[in-house]
């Protein structure tokens, strides 16, 4: 039996069992784009798992947002600069350590480029659902294409479950 075979044998059993699950969607749940709201709570999915899931009792308000969808902005920004200053120094490793220091200047670099991803994080804009509850505030950050009238819709069916959505958008933010 050939290897391409043997990868087929073992993944259609589970991609069966992906269709099946993602195709039905319980009376008691809606969903749009990757986030879930159901009688229990609020669910954010990434890659078909859940992520964050928020007990619909902490819930105070939900606001819909444009803008930064980093959870903690400011200390992401702090850990992206401190990071990037280690790509620096691994820069100057590089430059001027020659081949003795070349591990640690490579290291460095690598350090310095999940900076730039930490502040690319920060700097990059989105839709997400705010969500104030008893003890903390999160963001549910929306992934795909948002389309105003089928938001409205899902916040419309949203509010019958019993959730005080406020919407913070203006007509400026919607593509």
């Amino acid at each position: 039996m050939a290897t391409h075979d043997l990868i087929l044998q073992w993944l259609q059993p589970r991609l069966r069992s992906q269709m099946a699950t993602q195709g039905t969607t319980p009376a008691n749940q809606l969903s749009y784009l990757n986030i879930v709201v159901s009688e229990k709570g609020l669910s954010e999915f990434s890659h078909g798992q859940r992520i964050i899931f928020i007990p619909k009792e902490q819930i105070q308000r939900i606001e819909i947002k444009f803008g930064s969808p980093a959870e903690r902005p400011l200390v992401q920004i702090i850990l992206g600069l401190l990071l990037v200053g280690l790509g620096l120094v691994g820069l100057f490793f590089l430059i001027w350590g020659g081949f003795v220091e070349l591990r640690w200047g490579i290291g460095f670099i690598l350090f310095g480029g999940l900076g730039v991803f930490c502040l690319y994080e920060v700097l990059r804009k989105g839709y997400y659902l705010h969500v104030i509850s008893s003890n903390d505030t999160r963001k549910l950050v929306i992934k795909g294409v948002i389309q105003k009238a089928e938001l409205s819709q899902f916040i419309k069916a949203a509010v019958q479950f019993g959730y005080i959505f406020q919407n913070g958008l203006s007509d400026k933010d919607f593509i």
